[in-house]
């Protein structure tokens, strides 16, 4: 899947500003290039691109909101799902 991903820029992209953001609000750096780590950050572009978020606004999303009712960051595996999708219109509902 990975390897037929026809918008590969736009999904490393999404990695690499997931990398920025926790940089930025957990001081972590880790670089996520295993392919059971990465296919993560496809399905993710995947949700954003079905309902044309901005990458940045998806991720930031993520998370603000995980950490607000749980003190947390997102791992890769929760950049995408029915409840990543509703911790994005609960970020903008909220801002």
């Amino acid at each position: 899947m990975i390897h037929n991903d026809p918008e590969s820029a736009r999904t490393k992209e999404v990695h690499d500003i997931y990398a920025t953001l926790l940089a930025e609000y957990a001081g972590i750096q880790r670089d996520f290039k295993k392919p059971e780590e990465y296919v993560c950050f496809l399905y993710c572009r995947l949700e954003l691109d079905r309902i044309q978020a901005d990458i940045e606004d998806w991720l930031r999303a993520q998370f603000e909101e995980l950490g607000k009712a749980f003190d947390s960051i997102p791992n890769p595996n929760q950049l995408f799902s029915d409840n990543a999708l509703k911790r994005y219109y609960q970020y903008f509902k909220n801002s």
